[in-house]
């Protein structure tokens, strides 16, 4: 199987709610065979037409790949700012060329087009000048590929030989994914280069150049380093910060081997008390009932970079438990409304706690 056809990875983060704006995001991964040319209509013919018409409702974006372009390996990431809009559409659509998005609702849209081996694309559009339908046909600009090798070992020096990796770059700004309404949004990887690990843990692979790409060398404000991150898709626990570095930094140039450790994450696990969350929840909205709380537990890291932060919910009976790489975090009960879904705030419940790798913590909150 082709690793990279799996193109982009999700995860979600959770941040303050923000007031005054809402938007939903629609992200179009590409895959599988390609069907016939058709005319740059708003609904292309055949089965994607017959899939999306029922939803789309005017006025009408099309993205149009242009011919050149493979579709193999494609993300196309649009974010409309407005009312809420809610497009039923599915994640995985058949690959092709055009692409029509409703943007009722909406009164601007974002695009971001992504083709491995070229730079990123982007695209602005106020909806209140394009009428009922607009098609957008992105201009794809090459960038060098650099040849990387790099070893991969575990904590006690051993090749992870065998296994498949793959090297992905995180790779939205918080322009395109700032929270929605209800303090979630989710971040998108790029799957850049995909090997088998060999006999003495080593891959030999390209990359894009993203040092050439002005996307993500024009001085954009990111939410953390930018980096190529090691991702072992057969693992349960096998990605960003299991790995010390945690991200290849990017490169024009790669001299000798790379050399990336996979650490073994500990756990911290116990049980939120009736008492402690009643406590906590009076912290945050004191002489004000929270109507359906929620609870979670967040890990921060003492890095300061938000991909090393983590957290699990709550279980009805108070359990929880996280797995978290070895290190010093400090650790908070979250709390949300779930009717209204509301973010309320977190509670500190520990500073520089450490866990050690592969060890095991219990934690009471009473």
């Amino acid at each position: 199987m082709d690793m990279l056809n799996g193109l982009a990875g999700r995860r979600t983060v959770s941040r303050p709610a923000r007031a005054g704006r809402t938007w939903w995001l629609l992200a179009l991964l590409v895959f599988g065979r390609p069907l016939p040319a058709a005319a740059a209509t708003p609904v292309p013919p055949g089965y994607l037409g017959q899939l999306l018409a029922p939803a789309l409702e005017p006025p009408v974006l099309t993205v149009q790949i242009p011919p050149d372009i493979s579709l193999d390996r494609l993300l196309i990431v649009v974010a409309t700012y407005g009312k809420v809009t809610n497009v039923d559409l599915p994640d995985v659509l058949p690959r092709v060329r055009d692409y029509p998005i409703s943007l009722k609702g909406a009164t601007s849209a974002k695009v971001l087009i992504w083709a491995r081996g070229y730079r990123m694309v982007t695209g602005e559009f106020d909806v209140a000048k394009m009428g009922t339908a607009a098609n957008f046909v992105p201009r794809f600009v090459k960038v060098p590929m650099v040849p990387l090798r790099v070893r991969l070992t575990d904590a006690k020096g051993r090749p992870l030989s065998g296994e498949s990796v793959v090297l992905r770059l995180n790779s939205m700004a918080l322009e395109y994914l700032s929270p929605s309404h209800n303090g979630s949004g989710p971040i998108y990887f790029l799957n850049l280069a995909a090997a088998t690990i060999d006999d003495r843990g080593e891959i030999r692979v390209e990359v894009p150049s993203i040092l050439d790409d002005p996307y993500f060398s024009g001085g954009r404000r990111w939410m953390h380093s930018l980096g190529f991150e090691p991702y072992l898709p057969h693992r349960e626990f096998g990605h960003g910060w299991d790995f010390v570095p945690m991200m290849i930094p990017p490169q024009r140039e790669y001299p000798g081997v790379f050399s990336v450790v996979l650490k073994y994450r500990g756990e911290i696990s116990g049980r939120l008390t009736d008492a402690y969350a009643a406590r906590a929840c009076a912290q945050l909205s004191p002489g004000k009932k929270i109507a359906s709380p929620e609870y979670s537990i967040y890990a921060e890291s003492n890095t300061g970079d938000p991909l090393h932060d983590g957290g699990a919910g709550v279980e009805k009976d108070g359990s929880f438990s996280l797995n978290l790489p070895a290190g010093r975090w400090n650790l908070f009960l979250e709390i949300e409304d779930e009717k209204p879904f509301w973010y309320i705030g977190r509670v500190p419940i520990a500073k520089d706690f450490v866990l050690g790798e592969g060890e095991h913590r219990v934690l009471e909150l009473k």
